[in-house]
């Protein structure tokens, strides 16, 4: 499902059956930040030979940029080996007012109200369980809706640039209704 121009944005795993096996070959060990660039043989509308050119830019899945200090008293966050999210909500207070926090500052566009993000997230309550993560290697980033998103999520990140790492501390109201999170979003 592209656009006019032809652009399709695909979010998944490197997997031939999903990519055909000419592109899952050429993008295999392909760094983060990467743009490939593939010719081949096609066939035109009129039967004529031509060249089918298909360009890949390989973006990140966690966040880039200028680390910033986490807040005083704020969950400890961290990213293992194999890319999965750790909260450690241990010593800190659920909140009393929702707050977010910017761990990361991409260099991005800002998100708006109206964007849809590709991110990677993860929440946990104050009980110290898991409750969602999309981190993780062999895990499929997530979609954002910022239109139908949780009220917390959705005024933090507008104007948040993209690329960036947030911390969010969301009282229930703001999340789901039942108990206060934490989320933090790639």
């Amino acid at each position: 499902t592209g656009t006019e121009s032809g652009t399709r944005l695909y979010r998944g795993l490197l997997e031939e059956k999903d990519l055909g096996s000419a592109l899952a070959r050429a993008l295999d060990g392909t760094a983060e930040g990467s743009r490939v660039v593939l010719r081949a043989p096609a066939a035109s509308t009129d039967g004529s030979a031509s060249t089918e050119i298909t360009v890949v830019d390989v973006l990140p899945t966690l966040a880039q940029g200028d680390e910033r200090d986490a807040p005083k008293g704020a969950p400890k966050v961290s990213v293992d080996g194999a890319g999965v999210m750790s909260i450690d909500v241990s010593g800190t207070k659920a909140p009393s007012s929702s707050t977010a926090a910017t761990l990361i500052e991409g260099t991005g566009r800002q998100v708006t109200a109206a964007d849809r993000v590709i991110a990677r997230y993860a929440s946990a309550g104050w009980d110290g369980h898991l409750r969602s993560s999309t981190y993780g290697d062999t895990v499929v980033p997530g979609v954002i809706d910022m239109r139908s998103t949780l009220a917390g999520i959705a005024r933090s990140l507008v104007d948040v640039p993209v690329g960036s790492r947030v911390l969010l501390r969301l009282t229930a109201d703001q999340a789901r209704g039942d108990v206060p999170v934490t989320v933090v979003i790639d």
